[in-house]
């Protein structure tokens, strides 16, 4: 059955930080891209590559050691394209609720064996 939100939860680690001391940019955009892959490939139930990523917004940094909850959402489908909403939040182990971090859009496509889109 197709699922059209998917929500990871975890733990940033040391090997996630930049020079300043928080979780480093590109670390998150990475972590974006999965939640928002499989989000993706649930609703699909094929395999989807990724085709935009825009509205990319940090509102605040993160910490090392914080936990971290990315939920992402199908908010449009086309005829093979997959448009999902991510956010990132985050809080510390003290704090009971989760602060939003970062925002931004996906668009994927669903593909076949050969590369092609492929309509659902």
């Amino acid at each position: 059955m197709s699922s059209h939100k998917t929500t990871f939860q975890f733990i940033s680690e040391p090997g996630d930080v930049n020079f300043g001391g928080k979780v480093h940019g590109g670390t998150v955009m990475k972590w974006i891209d999965q939640a928002a892959y499989t989000c993706a490939r649930n609703w699909a139930e094929s395999y989807c590559v990724t085709v935009y990523v825009g509205g990319i917004r940090f509102y605040k940094p993160i910490g090392i050691g914080e936990v971290i909850k990315i939920d992402s959402q199908v908010i449009y489908t086309g005829s093979s394209s997959i448009h999902i909403m991510v956010e990132v939040y985050s809080r510390t182990f003290e704090q009971k609720k989760f602060e939003k971090k970062t925002h931004c859009i996906i668009i994927f496509v669903s593909v076949d064996e050969n590369g092609n889109p492929k309509k659902k």
